[in-house]
C-alpha cells in the first residue's frame, strides 16, 4: 500500500541511493547460486547443465534506465539487473556478505580509514574489456558524481588501483565507515563496462556488465531480451537459452497473459494474486522480507512541519482493516521501524501505534489550522490504488483535507519527490547487511535519501556513532534509540514490510527465493 516506486537494498521497490542501491541489485548472486536446498555451489565446483530455451517473464513497468548511476531504481530494474550486472559484494537475505567479483572480502586498515579490495582474476565485461581496477576505479568516481547515487560515498576520499597489481585497488575514507562493505553490495557496488560508460549515454539503452546473460534488444515499450553469455566467468553458467522481460504494467494484464501462456513466470507485490495463481497450480516463490514501505512527509513545510499532524496520520487510517479488504499488504508483521521484527536491530516500541481517530482528531484540533495537503502514489495494480484510496479516506475522517495524485511516469514521480516539490509521498525502502544503510541515508539530516527534509540532532549523534563504530554493543544502542525516536518524530510512516512474489509455470526449475526475479537461475525444465 502507498509504495510509491519501486530499494534496497538498495532503495534497488524504489528505493533510496543507498537503501535502495542493495534491493536493486540484490538478484545478482555469487558465482555459485544458493540452491533451494540451501547449499552453495561454490565457484570452483561443476557448473550445472546449461537447459537451453527461453523464459518469459512479466514485470510491472519498463526501466526507466539501465544505467546503475542514473534513475534505475524500480523493481523492474531489480529484477533485470542480476542478468546482466554483478556487484563486488554479493548480498543475499539470509547469509552473511559474500564476494563476487572480489576474490575475498575488503580488508580494513587498522586506523579504519582505508579498505583494500582484491579482485578475481580472468573476468571480462561482455564487450571483452577487463575487469580490473582500472574498471572498478571507473565505477566507482562515476557514481560518486552520480545526482542519484553520489551522496552515498561522500566518506569515500581516493580510490587507488595499485600500480604493481592490476587487480588490487585501495578506497581511503575521511572517517571510519562500518558499512562499507553493504554499500559495495548495491547498486554503488555494480560493474559496468568502462567502455559502455564513457562519455555517453550508451549505457542507458545498451547494459554491458559481467553477468551470466549479455544483452540483445529493448523494444520501448514491450520488453527487453537477453541471451546467454558463453564468456561468462564462473563456474554457474546462465541456465536458459534467453530472457525476455516483458513489460506489463497492469496486474490483470499479466495474470492474464500468465494464463493464456505468454508468459512463463511474473511478479506481483499483491498476496492474494500470488495466493490464487497457488491455489490454481502455479509455483510461488517470495523472499524474505527485507524492505518497507512508507509514506514519505515533507517536514521542511506545513502541515507536516509540525509533529502533531504527523502523529494524526500515523493513527487515523486502520492497517486492519485495510488488509482484511485488500490483502497483500503483510501489515501481520508490521515493525513500527525500518527494521523487520526478525531483524537483530530491531527493538519494540514502547507503545505500538494503534488506529485511535478520537486522539487524531484531537490532535489535528490542537494544530489549529486546516490540514491540507497531496499524497503523491505511483500508478501499481488496482488492489494496490484502492488500498491508497480507502486510506485517504480514513485521513479525511480525521479532519484532513487530502488530494490523492497517481502519476505513471516513473521518471516524473522519483524527480517531484527528490526534488522535494511534493507534500506526502509513497516509497519503498530497505536493505540487508549492515543498518547504515538503512538508517543513514533516509533520516541523517545530510542523508543522501532524506527527502522528508527530516533533522533531530539526537538522531544525527546516533547516526554518526554508530556508522564509525565497530563495537556491535554501540551500535545496537544507537539503532535503537533511533528507532524509539522516529516513532515519535515519525518524518515518514512506515505502513508495511511487503514482500515480492513470483509466480511461475510449473514448467520453470530454479526459482530461488532472491530479492526480485531470480533471472540467475530460472530455466525451463528439460
Amino acid at each position: 500500500m502507498l509504495a510509491g516506486c519501486a530499494s534496497t537494498s538498495s532503495s534497488k521497490g524504489v528505493v533510496t541511493t543507498t537503501t535502495a542501491s542493495t534491493a536493486a541489485v540484490s538478484a545478482t548472486t555469487q558465482a555459485g547460486a544458493t540452491t533451494s536446498a540451501g547449499a552453495t555451489t561454490s565457484a570452483s565446483a561443476p557448473a550445472p547443465a546449461a537447459s537451453g530455451g527461453k523464459v518469459t517473464i512479466g514485470l510491472d513497468g519498463e526501466p526507466p534506465t539501465m544505467d546503475p548511476a542514473a534513475n534505475s531504481l524500480s523493481l523492474a530494474n531489480g529484477s533485470i539487473y542480476g542478468a546482466v550486472f554483478e556487484t563486488l559484494i554479493r548480498a543475499t537475505p539470509t547469509k552473511p556478505l559474500e564476494p563476487l567479483l572480489l576474490e575475498s572480502m575488503p580488508a580494513e586498515s587498522a586506523d579504519r580509514l582505508s579498505w583494500t579490495l582484491k579482485l578475481r582474476k580472468g573476468i571480462t565485461f561482455h564487450d571483452g574489456i577487463a575487469f580490473d581496477g582500472t574498471a572498478v576505479k571507473f565505477n566507482l568516481q562515476r557514481q560518486k558524481v552520480s545526482v542519484f547515487n553520489g551522496a552515498s560515498l561522500l566518506l569515500l576520499n581516493d580510490i587507488v588501483v595499485d600500480p604493481a597489481d592490476p587487480l588490487t585497488v585501495k578506497l581511503t575514507l575521511s572517517k571510519p565507515w562500518t558499512a562499507l562493505p553493504t554499500v559495495l553490495s548495491g547498486v554503488d557496488g555494480i560493474m559496468i563496462s568502462p567502455k559502455s560508460g564513457a562519455g555517453g549515454k550508451s549505457v542507458a539503452r545498451n547494459p554491458i556488465g559481467t553477468g551470466p546473460y549479455k544483452f540483445t534488444s529493448w523494444t520501448a515499450g514491450q520488453q527487453m531480451e537477453f541471451a546467454r553469455f558463453d564468456g561468462y566467468w564462473g563456474a554457474q553458467k546462465a541456465p536458459a537459452g534467453s530472457l525476455i522481460f516483458k513489460f506489463v504494467p497492469i496486474e490483470a494484464a499479466r495474470v492474464a497473459a500468465f494464463g493464456a501462456g505468454e508468459l512463463d513466470a511474473y511478479t506481483t507485490i499483491v498476496e492474494s494474486a500470488a495466493n490464487e495463481a497457488k491455489a490454481k497450480g502455479a509455483q510461488v516463490s517470495a523472499p524474505p522480507p527485507t524492505g518497507y514501505g512508507m509514506v514519505m512527509l515533507n517536514t521542511s513545510a506545513p502541515p507536516f512541519d509540525d509533529v502533531r499532524v504527523r502523529q494524526a496520520m500515523e493513527i487515523s487510517y486502520d492497517r486492519d482493516a485495510i488488509t482484511k479488504a485488500y490483502g497483500g499488504q503483510n501489515y501481520a508483521d508490521y515493525s513500527s521501524s525500518p527494521f523487520i521484527k526478525d531483524s537483530e536491530w530491531w527493538v519494540a516500541p514502547a507503545e505500538a501505534p494503534r488506529y485511535d481517530l478520537t486522539k487524531a482528531k484531537q490532535l489535528i484540533a490542537d494544530y489549529g489550522k486546516p490540514v491540507k495537503f497531496t499524497l503523491l502514489s505511483l500508478k501499481g495494480s488496482q488492489e494496490l490504488e484502492d488500498a491508497t484510496r480507502a486510506t485517504v479516506e480514513f485521513w479525511k475522517q480525521a479532519g484532513m483535507d487530502v488530494q490523492l495524485q497517481i502519476l505513471a511516469d516513473l521518471s516524473t514521480y522519483v524527480t517531484d519527490v527528490i526534488t522535494g516539490a511534493y507534500d506526502a509521498a509513497g516509497w519503498i525502502g530497505g536493505s540487508i547487511g549492515d543498518p547504515d544503510t538503512i538508517t543513514y541515508a533516509l533520516f541523517h539530516s545530510g542523508g543522501s535519501s532524506n527527502y522528508m527534509k527530516y533533522s533531530n540532532p539526537a538522531v544525527d549523534a546516533a547516526l554518526d556513532e554508530a556508522r564509525g563504530s565497530s563495537d556491535p554493543a554501540v551500535r545496537k544502542k544507537d539503532y535503537a534509540d533511533v528507532q524509539q525516536i522516529l516513532r515519535q518524530d515519525e518524518p515518514a510512516l512506515i505502513t508495511s514490510h511487503g514482500r515480492i512474489f513470483i509466480v511461475a509455470s510449473k514448467k520453470l526449475t530454479g526459482l530461488d527465493p532472491d530479492f526480485f526475479f531470480p533471472s540467475r537461475t530460472v530455466a525451463p525444465t528439460s
